[in-house]
């Protein structure tokens, strides 16, 4: 932790100290999940700086959770996150959020020490605190913050990588690969490995479409476990070509968010690649108490190098036209968007979600064709067609099938014609042509009354025939 006026708060108070605890407790002690964990506490430590801002006498967090304490604090929480009372929006909305998650952790810290102390007053006022978050923080922070986050990415356009730039990118990489796997072959120097790292660890972000966190802190043990061998009965139903690309690939299977499996396909170029940067690990100086398989090549260095850092290098050495939109998560969007023009069916669609690490249902929220897109391509099918009377033409098809020509306008020729034709007629004729359709309206009126009376007597006479009867 950077050691400033927070870090002093966080070290000097209790109930930071054991959130901090209780998060490295739970997450691990990756040097990744350290970082988090520091995060979180200087994100609390700033909002008890504020407090005390707020109300001098409160010195320490577990002062704060209390009933009382309930309004300071969210005046507290809008004064970290920048709250403008006129706009009702916030210039850091997500602090907000990740506040009031924090503040309830704090709370049931405090009710855990009161259980275990048998202090009921503590463990009293840690309930009523939370009940106060859970019936109250919605209206006075949440739901301000949500709508500031949603707001701002109205209008907002969804930048995918060009087609031309990773076709670019990955004829970059291979040059890099190539001229860097010589140079460590005839003369293994630290330049020439961090070079070969960097180029490989790209390409498999590139070609997987991964997280870049995924891949960097992928261990040299998992590596070294990768397999070519398939299941032979699944073998025999497959066709030629994917026998090859079978034989071709290799798997790789890692930790990924949220501690799922998340597989990595690695071709031969890769592979071989790869296989070098492991038999040169220790000529080049690379640590061996560094368990990660792209380590840093610094002498005593535990930690990986930066998947994110190393494809946007690459990208700006490639002279990609749009270098900022090559990053592993807009990689990640380009494919779920482009796996939608392939039509691809419920069981392929799933295949693909777990090959990314999504759930179904978060791929297609976050990773597919952008809305705008739909509506455009989709939906302004069937507004075209019933704008121009079509609709009738186009009954059993899908949305994919139905195109309407743009130029055409709405009305057809004929009546356009026709519209024009009367409006060349010269006024006399007009007029005429509109009383004589007024007397033929008049005799038709008239004809439809006698009818009527006629259709009414003869229908009486029968009945007054009955009566005398």
């Amino acid at each position: 932790m950077r050691r400033d006026n927070i870090s002093i708060i966080c070290r000097n108070d209790e109930m930071i100290l054991t959130l901090g605890q209780r998060l490295f407790a739970k997450l691990g002690t990756d040097s990744h999940n350290g970082q988090y964990v520091s995060q979180k506490m200087r994100e609390v430590g700033r909002l008890l700086k504020n407090i005390q801002e707020v109300d001098p006498s409160l010195k320490t967090l577990a002062e704060c959770i209390r009933p009382s304490c309930f309004d300071k604090v969210v005046e507290a929480v809008r004064k970290c996150a920048v709250y403008n009372s006129s706009t009702q929006q916030y210039q850091i909305p997500s602090l907000a959020l990740k506040l009031g998650h924090s503040l309830k952790k704090c709370a049931a810290i405090q009710k855990v020490a009161g259980i275990k102390l048998e202090d009921g007053e503590l463990k009293d006022y840690a309930e009523r605190f939370e009940e106060l978050c859970n019936l109250e923080w919605a209206d006075s922070v949440s739901s301000h913050a949500l709508s500031t986050l949603y707001q701002r990415k109205w209008n907002k356009p969804t930048i995918l990588p060009l087609s031309e730039d990773v076709v670019n990118l990955h004829k970059h990489l291979n040059v890099k690969i190539t001229e860097s796997t010589k140079r460590l072959s005839t003369d293994p120097d630290k330049l020439a490995w961090y070079s070969l790292a960097t180029a490989t660890m790209a390409k498999i972000i590139l070609f997987n479409r991964r997280r870049s966190g995924e891949v960097q802190r992928m261990p040299l043990e998992d590596y070294q476990r990768c397999n070519t061998h398939t299941n032979e009965d699944i073998l025999e139903d497959l066709t030629e070509w994917e026998k090859k690309l079978c034989q071709q690939l290799s798997r790789v299977e890692t930790k990924g968010k949220r501690g799922r499996k998340v597989p990595i396909l690695l071709t031969s170029e890769m592979k071989e690649a790869a296989d070098t940067l492991v038999e040169t690990r220790s000529s080049v100086g690379v640590s061996s108490t560094n368990r990660y398989m792209f380590a840093r090549p610094t002498l005593g260095s535990k930690t990986p190098l930066r998947g994110s850092d190393c494809l946007s290098k690459m990208a700006l050495e490639s002279g990609a036209k749009c270098p900022s939109a090559l990053t592993s998560t807009k990689l990640r969007k380009h494919i779920a968007t482009v796996s939608q023009l392939f039509c691809l069916k419920r069981h392929e669609l799933d295949i693909l979600a777990n090959f990314l690490g999504h759930d179904i249902r978060v791929h297609r929220e976050y990773y597919r064709l952008p809305d705008d897109t739909l509506q455009m391509t989709k939906v302004a099918r069937l507004l075209l067609a019933m704008e121009k009377g079509n609709s009738n033409n186009f009954r059993d098809k899908k949305l994919s099938e139905i195109e309407v020509s743009l130029d055409d306008p709405c009305t057809s020729e004929e009546e356009l014609v026709d519209e024009d034709e009367e409006d060349d007629l010269p006024d006399e004729i007009n007029t005429g042509a509109s009383i004589l359709a007024k007397t033929c309206n008049e005799s038709k009126k008239r004809s439809s009354l006698q009818a009527r009376s006629h259709s009414n007597l003869s229908v009486r006479k029968p009945d007054h025939q009955s009566k005398e009867l």
